[in-house]
Protein backbone atom coordinates (compact mmCIF):
# COMPACT_ATOMS: atom_id res chain seq x y z
CA UNK A 1 0.00 0.00 0.00
CA UNK A 2 1.23 3.32 -0.72
CA UNK A 3 2.45 5.25 2.36
CA UNK A 4 1.33 8.70 3.55
CA UNK A 5 3.97 10.95 5.36
CA UNK A 6 0.58 12.92 6.83
CA UNK A 7 -2.94 13.66 6.32
CA UNK A 8 -2.85 16.50 8.20
CA UNK A 9 -3.93 19.68 5.84
CA UNK A 10 -1.59 22.58 6.44
CA UNK A 11 -2.76 24.87 9.02
CA UNK A 12 -5.73 27.51 8.04
CA UNK A 13 -3.24 30.42 9.90
CA UNK A 14 0.19 28.61 7.65
CA UNK A 15 -1.97 28.71 4.35
CA UNK A 16 -2.89 32.58 5.01
CA UNK A 17 1.28 33.43 6.11
CA UNK A 18 1.70 31.56 2.61
CA UNK A 19 -1.22 33.74 0.52
CA UNK A 20 0.21 36.79 1.88
CA UNK A 21 3.23 35.83 0.36
CA UNK A 22 2.45 36.08 -2.88
CA UNK A 23 0.60 39.02 -2.97
CA UNK A 24 3.73 41.46 -1.99
CA UNK A 25 4.72 42.77 1.70
CA UNK A 26 2.14 42.20 4.59
CA UNK A 27 2.24 45.34 7.54
CA UNK A 28 2.17 43.84 11.13
CA UNK A 29 0.33 46.82 12.41
CA UNK A 30 -2.66 48.09 10.43
CA UNK A 31 -5.33 50.03 11.63
CA UNK A 32 -8.57 48.59 11.81
CA UNK A 33 -10.54 49.91 8.99
CA UNK A 34 -14.25 51.73 9.95
CA UNK A 35 -15.99 49.30 7.27
CA UNK A 36 -14.79 46.30 10.09
CA UNK A 37 -15.47 48.01 13.28
CA UNK A 38 -19.37 49.21 11.42
CA UNK A 39 -19.66 45.37 10.89
CA UNK A 40 -18.80 44.44 14.55
CA UNK A 41 -20.97 46.86 15.96
CA UNK A 42 -23.81 45.82 13.37
CA UNK A 43 -23.42 42.46 15.30
CA UNK A 44 -23.09 43.76 18.53
CA UNK A 45 -26.36 45.66 18.42
CA UNK A 46 -28.50 42.84 16.85
CA UNK A 47 -27.21 40.10 18.87
CA UNK A 48 -26.14 41.13 22.59
CA UNK A 49 -29.13 42.29 24.54
CA UNK A 50 -29.18 45.77 26.59
CA UNK A 51 -30.36 45.36 30.39
CA UNK A 52 -29.92 48.41 31.00
CA UNK A 53 -32.56 51.65 31.66
CA UNK A 54 -32.63 53.12 28.19
CA UNK A 55 -33.25 56.39 30.15
CA UNK A 56 -30.05 56.53 32.00
CA UNK A 57 -27.73 55.22 29.30
CA UNK A 58 -24.61 57.32 28.46
CA UNK A 59 -22.62 55.38 27.10
CA UNK A 60 -24.07 52.79 23.68
CA UNK A 61 -23.54 49.19 24.72
CA UNK A 62 -21.71 48.54 21.85
CA UNK A 63 -19.26 51.32 22.13
CA UNK A 64 -18.19 50.08 25.34
CA UNK A 65 -17.24 46.17 24.16
CA UNK A 66 -15.68 47.44 21.15
CA UNK A 67 -13.58 49.34 23.22
CA UNK A 68 -13.24 46.71 25.48
CA UNK A 69 -12.18 44.42 23.07
CA UNK A 70 -9.22 46.64 21.67
CA UNK A 71 -8.20 47.16 24.81
CA UNK A 72 -8.22 43.86 25.64
CA UNK A 73 -5.98 42.81 22.33
CA UNK A 74 -3.56 45.90 23.60
CA UNK A 75 -2.73 44.12 26.85
CA UNK A 76 -5.38 45.28 29.38
CA UNK A 77 -6.58 42.95 32.55
CA UNK A 78 -8.22 45.07 34.35
CA UNK A 79 -11.17 47.20 33.67
CA UNK A 80 -8.56 50.14 35.37
CA UNK A 81 -6.24 49.01 32.53
CA UNK A 82 -9.09 49.08 30.10
CA UNK A 83 -10.23 52.72 30.59
CA UNK A 84 -6.75 53.95 30.78
CA UNK A 85 -5.78 52.50 27.28
CA UNK A 86 -8.87 53.45 25.86
CA UNK A 87 -7.85 57.29 27.47
CA UNK A 88 -4.69 57.25 26.08
CA UNK A 89 -6.12 56.17 22.51
CA UNK A 90 -9.33 58.32 22.73
CA UNK A 91 -7.75 60.19 19.30
CA UNK A 92 -7.33 56.78 17.36
CA UNK A 93 -10.89 56.14 18.22
CA UNK A 94 -13.08 58.51 17.31
CA UNK A 95 -12.27 57.84 14.24
CA UNK A 96 -15.08 55.38 13.85
CA UNK A 97 -16.60 55.50 17.13
CA UNK A 98 -18.54 58.53 18.03
CA UNK A 99 -17.93 58.83 21.89
CA UNK A 100 -20.30 61.01 22.35
CA UNK A 101 -20.37 61.27 26.22
CA UNK A 102 -16.14 60.79 25.98
CA UNK A 103 -14.14 57.18 27.49
CA UNK A 104 -16.42 54.95 30.10
CA UNK A 105 -14.93 54.90 33.37
CA UNK A 106 -13.92 51.50 34.85
CA UNK A 107 -16.81 51.53 37.06
CA UNK A 108 -18.80 51.62 33.91
CA UNK A 109 -17.10 48.83 32.37
CA UNK A 110 -17.34 46.83 35.28
CA UNK A 111 -21.11 47.43 35.53
CA UNK A 112 -21.65 46.97 31.86
CA UNK A 113 -20.27 43.44 31.89
CA UNK A 114 -21.86 42.58 35.01
CA UNK A 115 -24.95 42.62 33.36
CA UNK A 116 -24.87 41.48 29.90
CA UNK A 117 -25.34 37.71 28.67
CA UNK A 118 -22.17 36.43 28.18
CA UNK A 119 -22.95 33.78 26.28
CA UNK A 120 -24.67 36.38 23.68
CA UNK A 121 -21.17 37.87 23.89
CA UNK A 122 -19.44 34.75 22.96
CA UNK A 123 -21.63 34.06 20.41
CA UNK A 124 -21.56 37.34 18.63
CA UNK A 125 -17.87 37.57 18.64
CA UNK A 126 -17.72 33.79 17.83
CA UNK A 127 -19.76 35.16 14.60
CA UNK A 128 -17.84 38.50 13.73
CA UNK A 129 -14.32 35.78 13.78
CA UNK A 130 -15.54 33.40 12.09
CA UNK A 131 -17.21 36.47 9.28
CA UNK A 132 -13.93 37.88 9.41
CA UNK A 133 -11.86 34.83 8.61
CA UNK A 134 -14.53 33.55 6.03
CA UNK A 135 -13.42 37.36 4.10
CA UNK A 136 -10.09 37.16 4.36
CA UNK A 137 -10.03 33.20 2.88
CA UNK A 138 -11.70 34.52 0.15
CA UNK A 139 -9.66 37.67 -0.82
CA UNK A 140 -6.95 35.30 -0.90
CA UNK A 141 -8.27 33.19 -2.74
CA UNK A 142 -7.74 30.20 -0.02
CA UNK A 143 -10.09 27.18 -0.86
CA UNK A 144 -13.22 26.36 1.80
CA UNK A 145 -12.09 23.10 3.55
CA UNK A 146 -13.97 19.81 1.88
CA UNK A 147 -16.16 19.58 5.72
CA UNK A 148 -16.26 21.33 8.16
CA UNK A 149 -15.32 19.54 11.34
CA UNK A 150 -16.61 20.27 15.12
CA UNK A 151 -14.52 18.25 18.00
CA UNK A 152 -17.02 17.87 21.04
CA UNK A 153 -14.70 17.27 24.22
CA UNK A 154 -14.82 17.56 27.72
CA UNK A 155 -12.06 19.26 29.84
CA UNK A 156 -10.99 18.92 33.89
CA UNK A 157 -8.82 21.38 35.31
CA UNK A 158 -6.82 19.91 37.67
CA UNK A 159 -6.24 21.34 41.03
CA UNK A 160 -9.01 23.51 40.56
CA UNK A 161 -10.95 21.45 43.60
CA UNK A 162 -11.04 22.22 46.63
CA UNK A 163 -9.76 19.77 49.44
CA UNK A 164 -12.81 18.85 52.37
CA UNK A 165 -13.39 22.15 54.74
CA UNK A 166 -14.44 22.02 58.73
CA UNK A 167 -17.71 20.09 57.53
CA UNK A 168 -16.46 17.25 55.36
CA UNK A 169 -17.20 18.97 51.63
CA UNK A 170 -15.01 18.70 49.08
CA UNK A 171 -15.44 20.77 46.19
CA UNK A 172 -14.17 18.49 42.77
CA UNK A 173 -12.14 19.78 40.07
CA UNK A 174 -13.86 22.49 37.43
CA UNK A 175 -15.68 20.40 34.40
CA UNK A 176 -16.06 22.16 31.15
CA UNK A 177 -17.34 21.33 27.83
CA UNK A 178 -15.73 22.49 24.27
CA UNK A 179 -17.15 22.56 21.17
CA UNK A 180 -13.89 23.38 19.18
CA UNK A 181 -13.75 24.55 15.11
CA UNK A 182 -10.41 22.19 14.08
CA UNK A 183 -9.85 24.19 10.75
CA UNK A 184 -10.06 27.87 12.55
CA UNK A 185 -8.29 27.02 15.63
CA UNK A 186 -11.61 28.49 17.97
CA UNK A 187 -13.56 27.24 20.61
CA UNK A 188 -17.20 27.77 19.23
CA UNK A 189 -18.91 27.08 22.60
CA UNK A 190 -18.10 26.41 25.92
CA UNK A 191 -19.88 25.41 28.83
CA UNK A 192 -19.12 24.60 32.69
CA UNK A 193 -20.70 21.07 34.02
CA UNK A 194 -21.30 19.82 37.29
CA UNK A 195 -19.69 16.75 36.52
CA UNK A 196 -18.21 14.40 33.95
CA UNK A 197 -21.60 12.65 33.50
CA UNK A 198 -23.70 15.78 32.84
CA UNK A 199 -21.50 16.43 29.61
CA UNK A 200 -23.97 14.60 26.97
CA UNK A 201 -26.94 16.05 27.70
CA UNK A 202 -24.60 19.58 27.87
CA UNK A 203 -23.44 18.77 24.37
CA UNK A 204 -26.72 17.84 22.86
CA UNK A 205 -28.36 21.24 24.26
CA UNK A 206 -25.17 23.03 22.29
CA UNK A 207 -25.74 21.34 19.34
CA UNK A 208 -28.99 21.78 19.32
CA UNK A 209 -28.35 25.90 18.94
CA UNK A 210 -25.92 25.21 15.71
CA UNK A 211 -25.89 25.03 12.50
CA UNK A 212 -24.41 21.94 11.66
CA UNK A 213 -25.33 21.85 7.72
CA UNK A 214 -22.08 20.29 5.90
CA UNK A 215 -20.35 19.48 9.27
CA UNK A 216 -18.56 16.64 10.33
CA UNK A 217 -19.31 16.25 14.32
CA UNK A 218 -16.34 13.89 16.04
CA UNK A 219 -16.67 13.15 19.75
CA UNK A 220 -15.44 10.82 22.32
CA UNK A 221 -17.04 7.41 23.44
CA UNK A 222 -19.46 9.00 26.27
CA UNK A 223 -21.06 11.42 23.48
CA UNK A 224 -21.76 8.23 21.61
CA UNK A 225 -25.29 8.49 22.37
CA UNK A 226 -28.69 7.76 19.78
CA UNK A 227 -29.89 11.34 21.49
CA UNK A 228 -26.63 12.99 20.47
CA UNK A 229 -26.47 11.41 17.06
CA UNK A 230 -30.12 12.25 16.32
CA UNK A 231 -29.47 16.46 17.23
CA UNK A 232 -27.07 16.15 15.07
CA UNK A 233 -28.66 14.71 12.02
CA UNK A 234 -31.88 16.79 12.35
CA UNK A 235 -29.72 19.60 12.19
CA UNK A 236 -28.76 18.58 8.94
CA UNK A 237 -25.39 17.40 10.25
CA UNK A 238 -22.97 14.67 10.38
CA UNK A 239 -21.10 12.58 12.82
CA UNK A 240 -18.13 10.68 14.21
CA UNK A 241 -18.08 8.80 17.16
CA UNK A 242 -15.60 6.91 19.17
CA UNK A 243 -16.62 3.51 20.62
CA UNK A 244 -15.67 1.42 24.12
CA UNK A 245 -16.75 -0.33 26.76
CA UNK A 246 -19.97 1.89 27.13
CA UNK A 247 -21.49 0.65 24.23
CA UNK A 248 -20.66 -3.14 24.55
CA UNK A 249 -23.22 -4.61 21.74
CA UNK A 250 -22.36 -1.97 18.86
CA UNK A 251 -18.56 -2.68 19.67
CA UNK A 252 -18.83 -6.29 19.19
CA UNK A 253 -21.04 -5.82 15.66
CA UNK A 254 -18.21 -3.91 14.27
CA UNK A 255 -15.22 -6.07 15.75
CA UNK A 256 -16.22 -8.93 13.40
CA UNK A 257 -16.16 -6.83 9.72
CA UNK A 258 -12.39 -6.41 10.09
CA UNK A 259 -11.59 -10.05 9.53
CA UNK A 260 -7.74 -10.64 8.18
CA UNK A 261 -9.31 -11.33 5.00
CA UNK A 262 -11.04 -7.98 4.66
CA UNK A 263 -8.17 -6.51 6.23
CA UNK A 264 -5.35 -7.58 3.34
CA UNK A 265 -7.91 -6.68 0.53
CA UNK A 266 -8.57 -3.36 2.09
CA UNK A 267 -4.61 -2.99 1.46
CA UNK A 268 -4.91 -2.68 -2.43
CA UNK A 269 -7.75 0.06 -2.39
CA UNK A 270 -7.31 3.26 -1.17
CA UNK A 271 -10.46 4.65 -0.36
CA UNK A 272 -10.80 1.79 2.32
CA UNK A 273 -7.54 1.63 3.85
CA UNK A 274 -4.79 4.62 4.33
CA UNK A 275 -1.64 4.51 6.32
CA UNK A 276 0.53 7.29 8.06
CA UNK A 277 4.08 7.35 9.39
CA UNK A 278 5.32 9.92 11.36
CA UNK A 279 8.18 10.32 14.16
CA UNK A 280 7.41 12.31 16.76
CA UNK A 281 8.18 12.48 20.78
CA UNK A 282 10.76 10.10 20.72
CA UNK A 283 8.81 7.31 19.12
CA UNK A 284 7.54 6.55 16.06
CA UNK A 285 3.86 5.96 15.06
CA UNK A 286 2.33 3.82 12.38
CA UNK A 287 -1.45 4.87 11.87
CA UNK A 288 -4.04 2.42 10.19
CA UNK A 289 -7.13 3.97 9.08
CA UNK A 290 -9.63 1.17 7.71
CA UNK A 291 -13.41 1.06 6.38
CA UNK A 292 -16.38 -0.92 6.23
CA UNK A 293 -19.38 -0.02 4.84
CA UNK A 294 -22.65 -1.10 6.47
CA UNK A 295 -26.01 -1.33 5.37
CA UNK A 296 -29.77 -2.11 7.20
CA UNK A 297 -29.19 -4.93 9.23
CA UNK A 298 -32.71 -6.25 10.08
CA UNK A 299 -32.29 -7.30 13.30
CA UNK A 300 -29.01 -6.27 13.15
CA UNK A 301 -27.90 -3.72 16.32
CA UNK A 302 -26.77 -1.12 13.46
CA UNK A 303 -30.30 -0.18 12.83
CA UNK A 304 -30.67 1.52 15.72
CA UNK A 305 -28.23 4.27 15.05
CA UNK A 306 -29.71 6.48 12.74
CA UNK A 307 -27.70 7.23 9.45
CA UNK A 308 -24.77 5.15 10.34
CA UNK A 309 -23.48 4.43 6.90
CA UNK A 310 -19.58 3.17 7.93
CA UNK A 311 -17.31 2.01 10.29
CA UNK A 312 -13.83 2.82 11.43
CA UNK A 313 -11.11 0.51 12.86
CA UNK A 314 -8.15 2.78 13.87
CA UNK A 315 -5.07 1.12 14.31
CA UNK A 316 -1.85 2.61 15.98
CA UNK A 317 1.48 0.88 16.23
CA UNK A 318 4.42 2.64 18.43
CA UNK A 319 7.97 1.68 18.80
CA UNK A 320 10.20 4.33 21.15
CA UNK A 321 13.33 5.50 18.96
CA UNK A 322 15.58 4.94 22.43
CA UNK A 323 14.95 1.56 23.64
CA UNK A 324 12.89 0.02 20.84
CA UNK A 325 9.60 -0.56 23.02
CA UNK A 326 6.58 -1.41 20.78
CA UNK A 327 2.95 -1.05 21.95
CA UNK A 328 -0.26 -1.44 19.65
CA UNK A 329 -3.72 -0.14 19.95
CA UNK A 330 -6.96 -0.61 17.69
CA UNK A 331 -10.30 1.40 18.12
CA UNK A 332 -13.46 1.82 16.31
CA UNK A 333 -15.69 4.65 15.53
CA UNK A 334 -19.66 4.28 13.87
CA UNK A 335 -19.98 7.65 10.97
CA UNK A 336 -22.90 8.55 8.94
CA UNK A 337 -20.46 9.17 5.90
CA UNK A 338 -19.23 6.90 3.48
CA UNK A 339 -16.15 8.64 2.46
CA UNK A 340 -12.90 7.23 1.93
CA UNK A 341 -10.34 6.59 4.36
CA UNK A 342 -8.08 9.40 4.39
CA UNK A 343 -11.20 12.14 4.96
CA UNK A 344 -12.24 10.08 7.99
CA UNK A 345 -8.85 9.07 9.20
CA UNK A 346 -7.73 12.92 9.34
CA UNK A 347 -10.97 13.68 11.23
CA UNK A 348 -10.12 11.36 13.52
CA UNK A 349 -6.61 13.15 13.93
CA UNK A 350 -7.99 16.62 14.22
CA UNK A 351 -10.27 15.25 17.07
CA UNK A 352 -7.33 14.15 19.08
CA UNK A 353 -5.32 17.18 17.89
CA UNK A 354 -8.13 19.12 19.47
CA UNK A 355 -7.94 17.43 22.90
CA UNK A 356 -4.58 19.44 23.44
CA UNK A 357 -5.07 22.44 21.85
CA UNK A 358 -8.80 23.35 22.40
CA UNK A 359 -8.47 27.69 23.72
CA UNK A 360 -12.00 29.54 24.52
Amino acid sequence: MKEEESMRGPDFFLEIRDALGTIGPWQSERKATKKTINRLVSILNAQVDDPRQRGKVMYPLSEVIVLAFFAVLGGALTFQEMEAMCTFKEAYFRKFLPLRSGIPSHDTFCRVFSLIDMDQLSDAFIGFIMQAMGDLRKALRIPEPAMVQLCVDGKEARGSGRQADASGKKTPNIQTLHIYASYQGLCLKSGQIDQKSNEIPMAQQMLSTMDLRGTLVSFDAMNTQRETIKVIIEAKGHYLGGLKANQKTLLAECEPYFSAEYLKRAESDPSLQCRTLEKAHGQIEECIYTIAKVGPRGRSFFSEWQALKAIVRFEKNTEKVNGGQKSSEVRYYITSLDSDAPLLGKAIREHYKSRTTCMV
